[in-house]
């Protein structure tokens, strides 16, 4: 279409009053085409459709003008008009265009976000008991160096009596009880210090001193249920396996509650 311009330019350079404003004419109707064969599609505005035949029309009328044997009332008449409705509708189909492209911007946006939301859900869900949201086993290893730099001792907690504290009162209340020792564990320790690994067996890390007063404060909430806890707690060596500390852990925590069984014999 540049091309034809050109050669139209050409032809008629030497049969026109003016062949600036016949230049002038020829870029803008090339441009109008340009734009047309750019922006087609099957889903093409009718308001950009008519505002881009209308301006082509008082361009074609412009055109006309500058040659003597086809000027008339008519075209010195419409031309302008004929762009400027044309040039209005063009506007307004692009307004509506930006509209669509805010709509689907913001539709994108939100899909990000939601998108985002989910991803970051998941990987809570990953590394997060869904009864009491502690961290599970599979946080506890890979965090473990982390959270062991802050901490000297490695504490492992077993609820002695659960199950029959659950199988009595039924898993709701079995399902408070371990909610309300993980809230006491959160309290003493910090949640980003405490992890769940497993049924009724948690695992906390900090400096806090294992005797019997710490005992007394975890078990609130569960006397009632005559639930009681048995701790086992090692001093952390940062060149040990992980895995190895929780089995030294695991073995004081047995060697506590075989001593608590012992003692409860004896009194009988």
């Amino acid at each position: 279409m540049w091309l034809f311009g050109a050669v139209l330019i050409v032809l008629f350079s030497g049969k026109v009053q003016s062949v600036p404003s016949l230049l002038e004419e020829v870029i803008w109707i090339c441009i109008a085409l340009s734009v047309i064969v750019h922006f087609y599609s099957p889903k093409f505005s009718w308001p950009f459709a008519i505002g881009w035949i209308l301006f082509t029309i008082g361009q074609l009328f412009d055109i006309l003008d500058n040659f003597n044997y086809f000027i008339s009332t008519y075209i010195n008449l419409f031309d302008t008009p004929f762009k400027n409705v044309g040039m209005i509708l063009i506007i307004y189909a692009m307004v509506q265009v930006i509209d669509q492209r805010k709509l689907i911007i913001t539709q994108l946006n939100r899909e990000i976000k939601a998108k985002e939301a989910l991803q970051a859900q998941l990987k809570f869900d990953a590394y997060h008991d869904p009864l009491t949201h502690l961290g599970n086993r599979r946080a506890c290893f890979e965090r473990f160096s982390d959270v062991a730099i802050s901490a000297n001792k490695l504490f492992y907690f077993d609820l002695d009596n659960f199950k029959q504290a659950n199988d009595k009162h039924g898993h709701l209340i079995g399902d408070e009880i371990l909610v309300n020792f993980a809230n006491s564990i959160k309290d003493e320790f910090g949640a980003e210090n405490c992890f769940r690994i497993g049924g009724d067996e948690f695992v906390a890390f900090g400096q806090t001193v294992c005797d019997e007063s710490l005992r007394q404060k975890l078990l609130h909430g569960l006397i009632e249920y005559h639930v009681g806890i048995s701790i086992g707690a090692i001093d952390i060596e940062p060149s040990k396996e992980p895995d190895y500390l929780l089995h030294l852990a695991d073995e004081k925590m047995y060697k506590d509650k075989s001593h608590k069984i012992f003692r409860a014999s004896k009194r009988q």
